[in-house]
């Protein structure tokens, strides 16, 4: 997988999104973007996009935080399902017993 990491930064007045890389055993395996605090979790949370073969559940993944060139930092991680809430899930819904269009006029 080629993948270079892209960094958020300004460019005419607009915000631009960083993807920082995910790595297993040093083998780039994905990218990360959009890390925040959870004040419910207490904890980092980051959204990342990896290689199927890596996405057991409580797999621990590294990522590279800092641009390219300047300080980095090395960050363990978890992998865990998004959404990690367990609330009411819709993912057994067979969407062919939705009425389609009969409200529709």
């Amino acid at each position: 997988m080629e993948m270079e990491p892209v960094h958020l930064s300004q460019e005419n007045g607009r915000s631009v999104l960083y993807a920082d890389q995910v790595l297993k055993d040093g083998k780039l395996i994905g990218v990360s973007s959009g890390r925040m605090y959870s004040n419910y979790y207490r904890q980092m949370i980051s959204l990342c996009s990896i290689d199927s073969e890596f996405s057991a559940i409580d797999g621990e993944v590294h990522i590279i935080w800092g641009n390219p060139g300047t300080r980095q930092k090395v960050i363990r991680a978890k992998v865990s399902r998004f959404p990690f809430l367990n609330e009411k899930r819709n993912e057994h819904v067979d969407v062919n017993t939705i009425p389609c269009g009969a409200l529709m006029k």
